[in-house]
């Protein structure tokens, strides 16, 4: 996922200006505090997860170095913590620029490789995909019970990186919290979007 990342982070630009907003330069941020003590203020969205999960992350982030990417923090995350918050399946979905697909790289929980599908990049037309949808929306987009690929899902999709829009985080609640109203999925799937971003070290 690094790799990936890291190798069409280069051809954005040329690829694609049109669609991208990046920074003067690309290297990697040196300023990024990986302090436990820190990470409420690194990542706002904890404080607003459940217990287990701010332990979790605090313990992930205590993990962090400073412009360095470790496969077994992504690990980490996509494995057992997104699971264990409530998020039993989903995937990461990467833009290559060249070919306008958003590529799904890593699947999450339960899922599999084989359920997701690349979907084409479209400048003037959303449709009903979701993973397209979030990707050009500024907000993460949330459903209950909707139809998907013959499945009834309730599921959160957002975007990856601010600047640097690399692709989209696409997370299935569990159908037991789905109907929890107690249950802050949106809060939880921020949380777990900033620290996939801030694992990846993206702005």
């Amino acid at each position: 996922l690094k790799d990936v990342i890291g190798e069409h982070c280069k051809h954005y630009l040329k690829a694609a200006p049109d669609l991208f907003k990046f920074p003067e330069t690309l290297e990697p941020r040196t300023s990024f505090q990986v302090s436990a003590t820190k990470t409420h203020t690194v990542n706002q969205y904890v404080r607003h997860c459940p217990p287990l999960l701010r332990e979790q992350l605090t313990n992930l982030y205590s993990n962090m170095e400073v412009a360095s990417v470790s496969k077994d923090n992504i690990d980490t995350l996509v494995k057992r913590i997104a699971p264990a918050a409530g998020f039993h399946r989903g995937a990461i979905y990467l833009l290559e620029p060249e070919s306008r697909l958003l590529m799904p790289r890593l699947t999450i929980g339960e899922a599999k490789a084989s359920e997701f599908t690349p979907v084409q990049y479209s400048a003037s037309d959303l449709g009903a995909n979701p993973i397209l949808n979030a990707y050009r929306s500024g907000a993460p987009i949330m459903e209950q019970n909707a139809q998907l690929d013959g499945r009834v899902v309730s599921f959160i999709a957002g975007i990856l990186g601010h600047l640097q829009k690399v692709g989209v985080l696409y997370l299935e609640i569990s159908p037991h919290l789905a109907k929890n109203r107690n249950f802050n999925a949106m809060a939880c799937f921020k949380a777990i979007r900033q620290s996939l971003s801030d694992c990846l070290n993206l702005t």
